[in-house]
């Protein structure tokens, strides 16, 4: 165990960055680079790296967030690319990552995400599950109608940085609930990689859409605009004639007619948090790092 040597914040060490980023795409089929390359990697996201002859072979980062939780705000450490490389694994190196983070952020409000693999490894550190809440809107009950949207536009970080680069940075909360602040580093992310192909803008309403369909379902990963949105005619203007259930991916700050919230357990995405956190809760999933 001698043999690995823990480093950490080296996003500015090009080899390191780039041993990092390998493990990533290895592992998730993420590929950090466009997030870096565009400056939207900050002192913000710090990764925690076991070296081996010079590699990355384990990690676990942690992003420095900032939480509304009923109205106050609250500093938070989520934790999250937690990666071993395959011919390294079943040397306890996550572990000894995790028991590493808690040392170093002793006394923070501590959470992470977790897929099914690895759901009885976080309660080892007194990690606890808390199942999240989904909401979703029956477009009948609603009484939405696309004759009530306005015209929407595909657009991208590469023709239209400055755009999204400002609603990032300046978007207004959803929800006085459940929400995060401060999030324009971890969003850029979600519009350079995950999400790059489902940016939508509603110039009429000003507003940004994360959003794709299936079959007669609206899938909302986010709304980002600048003062509280005209949601009716947002999501109006999103939907298909053959639209009949929209899911929203984050805590809504809106009521309609037909919102329906329940209960989910996603073991692909599960939620882990080091304390108590008072359900009916969903951070929006643009927030996952």
């Amino acid at each position: 165990m001698n043999d690995y040597q823990l480093v950490s914040n080296y996003r500015k060490n090009e080899r390191l960055r780039e041993s990092f980023n390998k493990l990533a795409i290895a592992t998730f089929g993420l590929d950090f680079k466009a997030w870096y390359k565009r400056g939207y990697w900050d002192e913000r996201y710090i990764p925690y790296s076991f070296l081996y002859e010079g590699e990355v072979v384990a990690n676990a980062s942690i992003f420095k967030m900032t939480l509304i939780l009923n109205g106050k705000l609250y500093n938070a450490i989520q934790v999250g690319t937690v990666m071993t490389a395959a011919a390294h694994q079943k040397r306890g190196l996550a572990g000894r990552l995790m028991k590493h983070l808690l040392r170093v952020y002793a006394g923070e409000m501590i959470y992470l995400y977790a897929n099914k693999a690895v759901l009885d490894f976080y309660p080892r550190y007194g990690f606890k599950r808390v199942h999240e809440s989904l909401y979703t809107i029956d477009v009948k009950e609603a009484d939405l109608s696309v004759e009530q949207g306005h015209a929407v536009q595909q657009v991208s970080l590469d023709h239209d940085r400055e755009l999204l680069e400002f609603y990032a940075k300046h978007r207004v909360s959803q929800s006085n609930q459940v929400d995060v602040a401060n999030n324009d580093a971890l969003l850029l992310f979600y519009f350079a990689i995950p999400f790059a192909e489902m940016i939508y803008y509603i110039a009429e309403l000003d507003v940004i859409v994360l959003m794709e369909h299936e079959e007669d379902t609206l899938q909302l990963y986010d709304v980002i605009s600048l003062q509280e949105p005209k949601i009716d005619k947002v999501l109006a203007s999103c939907m298909k004639p053959t639209t009949e259930k929209i899911v929203c991916h984050f805590t809504p700050g809106f009521e309609l007619k037909g919102m329906q919230v329940e209960t989910v357990s996603d073991d692909d995405d599960a939620l882990f948090v080091l304390g108590e956190l008072v359900s009916p809760i969903k951070f929006p999933v643009t927030s996952h790092c």
